[in-house]
């Protein structure tokens, strides 16, 4: 997952100056091949990588670490353009985000034994819904903007993964899979603010992670990270 955070914010990095090399086309231009398609038409499909660290209040028994709890998806994008200001979206991605848990007394989650490593991964579908406010001229290019919305990750899989090394020197993993501990769903709203196909979200999940059927504390609710549009 390292690997892969690296090799994302590269890509990110580079996303983010290739457009600066793009010549926007004049507004008062008129477009003979104008087409309801494209970045700044009345349609426009395209797909995006997110990737983004969870934190937030660490509950003594549940305390996470950072980068290691950590959430990424990649989804595809519709935007409807309304007006010159205002557009709305949809989305749908696959995802998964992984709880790291600190190894130190007090723990609770999912017991008091401590490990190596420890960790609850749930993998997801997510649809999700966005109002976004244009900002500024962009010809047919995405430009400036901010989005307001909420996403309803629905659980595929969720597992609880423990490693410790041995005296031997050999490494044992455990997998628990079918965690029904887990909820099936959560709601989580957020905010975006990018140009052209980079952007920085804040992510904020109000629905509680756990069930009821347990009494464990309620883990870390933020995420806060960077997502790549691929257009």
């Amino acid at each position: 997952m390292k690997k892969l955070a690296t090799l994302f914010v590269l890509i990110c990095l580079f996303a983010f100056v290739a457009p600066a090399q793009t010549v926007l086309l004049d507004v008062d231009k008129v477009d003979t091949t104008y087409s309801k398609f494209g970045p700044n038409r009345k349609h426009f499909v395209h797909l995006y990588f997110s990737y983004g660290l969870i934190f937030g209040k660490n509950n003594e028994g549940a305390k996470t670490r950072v980068p290691g709890s950590n959430d990424f998806k990649i989804g595809l994008r519709y935007k409807y353009k309304i007006s010159e200001l205002l557009s709305l979206g949809v989305e749908a991605n696959y995802g998964n985000h992984t709880f790291d848990f600190r190894q130190e007394e007090g723990k609770v989650i999912v017991d008091t034994t401590l490990h190596d490593e420890e960790e609850i991964i749930m993998h997801y579908l997510e649809p999700t819904l966005f109002l976004r406010f244009n900002i500024g001229e962009r010809g047919n290019s995405i430009g400036r903007f901010i989005d307001f919305g909420a996403g309803l990750p629905i659980r595929l899989v969720a597992s609880h993964f423990t490693q410790n090394e041995l005296p031997t020197g050999e490494v044992q993993t455990v997998t628990t899979s079918r965690l029904s501990y887990v909820q099936s769903y959560y709601a989580h709203a957020f905010a975006r603010i990018g140009f052209n196909n980079l952007a920085f979200f804040y992510q904020y999940r109000f629905t509680d992670f756990f069930t009821n059927a347990v009494d464990y504390p309620a883990l870390p609710a933020m995420t806060m990270g960077i997502q790549l549009g691929i257009h």
